[in-house]
């Protein structure tokens, strides 16, 4: 098992994150979702 440190200096998090949450505000858009979500 690799530590801790080799794990973060591996792991693309922040840029899959700002990925993750350009994609959720584009389905908050699509109108089919937003009116099944309420």
């Amino acid at each position: 098992m690799a530590p801790a440190h080799t794990l973060r200096q591996y792991d693309p998090a922040p840029r899959r994150k700002q990925d993750l949450e350009q994609l959720v505000s584009a389905v908050e858009e699509l109108p089919f979702l937003s009116s099944s979500s309420q």
